[in-house]
């Protein structure tokens, strides 16, 4: 997903969380001229969600709740902790990759079944 710089509300995720499922998202949630606006996306609220791609700072809202996430693709994301444990539920992980990040620790990671 990507924003134009001149959306003047804040951008609205809401529809997608009627959709049956969705397996895959990208989910970019600042943006702007200089990225001073931030969109906010429950994921939780999505169904049956099994691999995200999360870029921005803020706005991405409990991702540690969403259950059978098999991949996380994490950039430049400022979780409310400092480790995975504070991001998401690892037990179901396949793929991990993290970059810019201020996640300072692995605990939380577990192999998955």
């Amino acid at each position: 997903m990507i924003f134009p710089s001149t959306t003047a509300k804040e951008f609205d995720f809401s529809p997608i969380y009627d959709l049956p499922k969705i397996k895959w998202l990208n989910c970019q949630t600042m943006y702007g001229i200089k990225e001073d606006k931030v969109a906010y996306i429950d994921y939780s609220r999505i169904n049956g969600l099994q691999s995200v791609t999360i870029s921005g700072k803020y706005g991405h809202q409990n991702l540690a709740k969403v259950r059978g996430l098999k991949s996380l693709f994490f950039y430049d994301g400022q979780p409310d902790g400092n480790s995975l444990e504070d991001v998401f539920d690892g037990k179901s992980l396949e793929e991990l990759e993290i970059s810019q990040s201020s996640i300072r620790t692995l605990r939380g990671l577990n192999a998955a079944d």
